[in-house]
């Protein structure tokens, strides 16, 4: 949830990105978890080797990602938002139609609840990790029989 320049660094926020986790903090301190469905897949290819799960339209989620952008001070990206899944990366264009005609069958709808959010970054080699779980409040031991 995180805007990056051309060399990886955060852009915008008049220093509000050193704070990121005390911001990020403030915001999911009061979200309760939602439920989140999994649906079709897609690419972003040509601009990126990568096939995604897609996640349906979720007004949990994009408020979610509206309230951090502008908490940070941060300008929204250029591209539409487009929650999902990563599912492959780094792959070939003559095997992009390929790998998603074979796993799309393998894929059905999930629905899950999702209960915290985690705060990535990217890696020198355009990998993605995990630096910070925030875990909604509200959350119960037992949520709704989806």
């Amino acid at each position: 949830l995180m805007a990056f320049d051309q060399d990886r660094k955060p852009v915008g926020g008049k220093g509000r990105c050193k704070n990121v986790g005390k911001n990020e903090k403030t915001e999911t301190d009061g979200q309760k978890s939602f439920q989140v469905q999994l649906d079709s897949i897609g690419d972003f290819y040509p601009g990126s080797p990568t096939i995604y799960w897609n996640v349906l339209k979720n007004d949990h989620l994009t408020e979610l990602y509206y309230r951090l952008y502008s908490r940070l001070g941060i300008p929204l990206a250029q591209k539409l938002y487009q929650p999902h899944v990563t599912v492959a990366r780094e792959i070939s264009e003559h095997r992009l139609v390929l790998v998603k005609e074979q796993i799309a069958s393998y894929l059905p709808r999930e629905k899950f609840f999702a209960s915290s959010l985690d705060l990535m970054t990217p890696l020198v080699n355009e990998r993605w990790v995990s630096v910070r779980t925030f875990p909604f409040k509200g959350f119960s031991d037992n949520p709704p029989m989806i």
